[in-house]
């Protein structure tokens, strides 16, 4: 095949190229021009992803090290490359690469995604990030950054402030765990498990970004291993000043120098406090837009009996709670109604999902298979009729209510005398038709689907309440 694209033309091509990974398409390119090579080398430095593993031995570097060592040298080389280089994605494990990857970041300045996954499954007590922030912010503000996607289990609220502090970020998100599946262990203090400790108690402001800075569109500091302080999301918050979607993990401390499999709960050494939730949330009221928090394999001493109270945020449209933020027990003998009083008029979409201690309806587990056969109490759910009820005067845009009980997961207590596994299926459960009738004259879609349970090998389960 003769060559036959020019230059000109084989640039623009280059300007809508994201990547190496089509070597089909850089093979064809390459028969179709005479200067391919001196062309496509700066193009290639668009995207960047570099995976470093424990090498073989001290003789023998894996490809990934390889790699690291020749974009180093690369760059020291040319580095007019430096700026080309658009979107870095690192992912290591060894700490011998620590320094090359800050080298690397010191010199990329125009990136506008940067994903950074240090993998060690046991920090040392104590032990701080070995790649903060500020080793390359300050010889590279990163002032195109857009989107930040980290994985430290080092991490710290020092370098989490400096990153909120980059102008132009419109994504961050933040895991502590090495893995979206699997916790972190730590051998001597789980209290590292937190992954924003601030000493103080003091809720006060904090410096925040500029107000030229953009928007946060996502602040997203989950991770299976990772939760965080009332305070220190106050403090959090307060720095990045305007978020639209926030997602996290329910606000609590772990119980210092207690860690647990990834497969049981985390043991919060403080009160459930809704209240204090919204506290937290505070300083994003006026900029938050969509709200998810999650309690999975969480476990509280107590709830000290306060709500989550959103109503005066002006922007909130859609919200997915854990029910205790808004309703208490199973027990008939606390009120759930009022939930409305809690949420903002602007709100589009409400989830609220139902943990393995409580359900939509007041039942025991005796009753539990039983339930769509025989009469239902409708005060278990008058707070849910509610909302079609008042909807013209309180949630005058709520369009979608979903109600969800967990039931896509086993559930192991090997810690337990009473040890079981037990397998959830679920079903959909509709309102008598009258009440049914409220919720389509209102132009509300409600979906209830609660769990069904299996108890397998151990009839001692008292999973449900």
């Amino acid at each position: 095949m003769s060559p036959v694209l020019n230059d000109d033309i084989l640039l623009e091509i280059f300007s809508y190229f994201k990547g190496a990974d089509d070597y089909q398409f850089l093979r064809t390119i390459s028969l179709l021009s005479r200067n391919f090579c001196s062309l496509a080398r700066p193009a290639l430095y668009h995207s960047i992803d570099v995976s470093v593993d424990h090498p073989e031995g001290p003789d023998q570097p894996g490809d990934g090290e390889i790699a690291l060592s020749q974009l180093c040298r690369t760059l020291d080389a040319r580095p007019m490359y430096a700026h080309l280089v658009r979107r870095i994605n690192f992912v290591w494990t060894n700490s011998g690469a620590d320094e090359r990857v800050v080298a690397i970041l010191r010199k990329t300045r125009n990136l506008r995604y940067l994903g950074i996954s240090r993998r060690k499954f046991f920090p040392a007590v104590g032990e701080v990030a070995s790649l903060p922030p500020a080793a390359f912010l300050g010889e590279n503000p990163m002032s195109y950054l857009r989107e930040l996607d980290i994985t430290d289990p080092t991490l710290r609220v020092e370098d989490v402030f400096c990153y909120l502090r980059i102008p132009t970020l419109e994504t961050i998100s933040i895991n502590k765990s090495d893995h979206p599946s699997k916790a972190v262990l730590y051998p001597e203090d789980a209290s590292a498990r937190q992954i924003l400790a601030i000493g103080s108690s003091a809720w006060q402001e904090v410096d925040s970004r500029p107000d030229s800075a953009k928007t946060l569109k996502l602040l997203d500091l989950g991770g299976d291993s990772a939760t965080i302080s009332h305070e220190s999301l106050f403090h959090v918050l307060g720095t990045a000043k305007r978020v639209e979607k926030l997602r996290c993990k329910v606000p609590g401390e772990v119980v210092p120098g207690d860690y647990i499999h990834f497969m049981l709960a985390t043991n919060i050494h403080t009160s459930l406090s809704p209240g204090a939730i919204s506290q937290s949330l505070r300083p994003i009221k006026d900029s938050l837009v969509d709200l998810e928090l999650d309690d999975f394999w969480m476990r509280w001493p107590g709830h000290d009996q306060s709500r989550l109270d959103l109503s005066a945020f002006t922007a909130l449209k859609r919200l997915r709670v854990p029910r205790y933020c808004h309703i208490f027990a199973p027990s008939p003998h606390l009120s759930r109604n009022g939930v409305y009083k809690l949420l903002p008029p602007s709100l589009e979409s409400l989830t609220v999902i139902f943990d393995n201690d409580a359900g939509f309806l007041y039942r025991t587990r005796a009753e539990l298979h039983a339930y769509q056969t025989r009469p239902v109490e409708r005060s278990s759910y008058h707070w849910v009729t509610e909302l079609a009820l008042l909807k013209d005067s309180r949630l005058p845009n709520l369009e979608t209510v979903d109600i969800i009980e967990w039931a896509d997961y086993h559930h192991w207590a090997e810690h337990d005398p009473n040890y079981c596994a037990v397998e959830y299926t679920s079903s959909e459960f509709r309102l008598p038709d009258d009440e049914a009738l409220l919720f389509a004259t209102a132009g509300i879609r409600l979906k209830i689907v609660l769990r069904d349970q299996e108890a397998k090998n151990n009839e001692h389960f008292i999973g449900i309440c």
